[in-house]
């Protein structure tokens, strides 16, 4: 038989037993009762049971220690930011956290994320242009931003901190900023429309005005310099701008005279007096209709709309010129396009004119040879290049032209045409491309040649007085009297060189007696005196004259075609 022995009982599970003995009818504290593991767990680990015992019969203790410990650490952080200087952990500014970091690391920071800030330019509603705060004359004062982030307090990081950045903007900003609205103007102002008209299949129908904006400079300053930061916090940039009212808004009492204008065929017609050629442009009803509007007086131009026709037609002048040279007066074509609506016609004549171009000196160049060569008069090209020495050219050197312009001041006459050959000595009157008039003519003598080059008649004298250096004696300069006279260009301001008859010297007789057929004149064009009266008679102010010879080729067909 086997004899039984009682298992010796552990001396912590004795001391359990008793324990729970003594507590099972004694009222519970529910700390007394928190387990370290779930009941179930703790029957099973009557180790851990004791342990929870221990800890809970001696908590007070704990507790200091544990309070202890974290005062301790808290303590070490904040005296290790006291003393390295350094912003509190848990402070952001501008986006960016900067704790633990030195004020000048701050300031490095807060520049860098300065630097990729892009704020929207808001018209309206609508984003017209995204750019950095920089370019609208904000400046962040990273030293301020970056002072106040330190004077966060410790307790205050702790919770989380985010301090305001100081934007500012200076004196020169503001100028920045008012520059950048000048420039948006362009962008954002947009003119009022007066009443006008559009067709609905073949009915013209009247179409209301419709208001403009304008972009209101000194609120929208007033309001950065109030608040720059909000601008950058926002990331918007709202431009403030007013309506503008139409003057008509109602066009319905000039639908007739609309009608009746656009319904005809309207041309325009470019023409380029100097080589008397004409581009002829058209358009349809539909287009025609929609450069009307209605002004206060009556049928207007919608300059807004016809100015894309302009721009388009100046490409068409320039289709095969590397450098375009031809263009429209934008003011002088919106002009003659006005008198046009207002007086119903059905065309309009609109002058092609030339843009300054530079001259760069070829071998054997001189500045008399570019004058006759270009048909430039000399004293145009010493305007046009002040503080030069015209005398002194080397190959390779760019000489300012002007516009050729310059030579045309007055409208052209349209149908007539003058031609003078300098190397024949003769002369051709065109009316509508028809011959009118021809004969031999005397142009000035080598020391006083004429300038070939594309003038018109300037005026008309019937008399006029003119005088030379060889007249010249110990008694003064003598005069000679010319009949018919009408200039064509100036030599120099005030001296005039044209057509003339007869020419009367101081000695009461007649230059070469009124021969022509060589040249023997100061610089005009001499005629014998019946035919210069009637080229006198016949040449409109404005006529456009054509001087060709060797150094200058003929520019027009009529010209061209004296050669044949």
């Amino acid at each position: 038989m086997h004899e039984y022995t009682p298992k010796r009982e552990n001396q912590a599970r004795r001391r359990h037993m008793a324990r729970k003995r003594r507590t099972e009818d004694a009222p519970r504290d529910p700390l007394d009762r928190l387990p370290i593991l779930p009941p179930a767990a703790a029957d099973g680990f009557p180790m851990l049971e004791e342990f929870g015992w221990y800890l809970r019969r001696y908590r007070g203790w704990v507790g200091r220690i544990l309070t202890a410990v974290i005062v301790v650490a808290i303590g070490g952080l904040f005296f290790g930011y006291a003393v390295s200087g350094r912003i509190y952990p848990n402070v952001t500014a501008f986006g960016t956290n900067l704790g633990g970091l030195s004020v000048s690391e701050a300031q490095d920071a807060l520049t860098a994320a300065w630097d990729a800030v892009e704020v929207r330019v808001i018209v309206a509603g609508q984003t017209v242009d995204t750019v950095r705060p920089a370019a609208l004359g904000l400046q962040l004062d990273t030293a301020a931003t970056a002072a106040n982030a330190k004077a966060v307090s410790f307790f205050e990081g702790v919770f989380g901190t985010d301090i305001p950045a100081t934007i500012t903007l200076p004196d020169n900003g503001y100028l920045m900023l008012q520059d950048y609205l000048l420039d948006l103007t362009a962008q954002v102002n947009t003119p009022p429309l007066n009443a006008g008209f559009v067709w609905e299949n073949d009915l013209l129908v009247t179409v209301p005005g419709q208001a403009g904006r304008l972009l209101d400079i000194a609120p929208t300053l007033a309001a950065v310099r109030n608040d720059p930061t909000n601008i950058v916090q926002r990331g918007e940039f709202v431009v403030q701008v007013s309506p503008v009212q139409p003057e008509v808004n109602d066009s319905s009492r000039y639908l007739d005279a609309a009608r009746a204008f656009s319904a005809q065929p309207f041309e325009m017609i470019g023409y380029d007096p100097f080589t008397d050629t004409s581009t002829l442009w058209t358009t349809d009803r539909n287009t025609l209709t929609t450069w009307l509007d209605v002004e206060s007086t009556g049928i207007g131009l919608n300059e807004a709309a016809f100015a894309p026709f302009i721009e388009a037609q100046v490409n068409t002048l320039n289709a095969e010129l590397e450098t375009p040279t031809r263009y429209l007066n934008v003011e002088e074509t919106m002009t003659l396009m006005r008198e046009a609506i207002a007086r119903q016609e059905p065309r309009v004549q609109l002058r092609v004119r030339y843009h300054p171009q530079d001259y760069v000196v070829e071998g054997g160049d001189t500045a008399s040879k570019i004058a006759r060569r270009t048909g430039i008069p000399f004293y145009l090209i010493q305007q046009h290049n002040p503080g030069r020495d015209l005398n002194v050219l080397s190959i390779g050197d760019t000489l300012n032209m002007p516009s050729r312009d310059l030579a045309l001041p007055h409208n052209p006459v349209a149908g007539k045409r003058i031609v003078v050959d300098l190397d024949s000595q003769y002369l051709w009157a065109f009316e509508n491309g028809q011959l009118v008039f021809e004969w031999s003519i005397s142009s000035g003598r080598s020391s006083a040649p004429t300038s070939p080059g594309v003038y018109q008649v300037l005026d008309h004298q019937e008399k006029a007085l003119g005088s030379s250096y060889t007249l010249c004696d110990d008694l003064g300069c003598g005069q000679w009297e010319m009949s018919w006279f009408m200039g064509i260009y100036e030599v120099v301001p005030g001296l005039v060189n044209g057509f003339h008859g007869a020419v009367l010297l101081p000695n009461g007789g007649y230059l070469n007696g009124g021969a022509t057929g060589y040249p023997s004149t100061f610089g005009c064009v001499m005629a014998q005196d019946d035919n210069a009266r009637a080229l006198y008679e016949w040449a409109d102010q404005g006529t456009v004259v054509e001087v060709i010879s060797d150094e200058f080729a003929p520019l027009s067909q009529l010209a061209a075609q004296t050669r044949m």
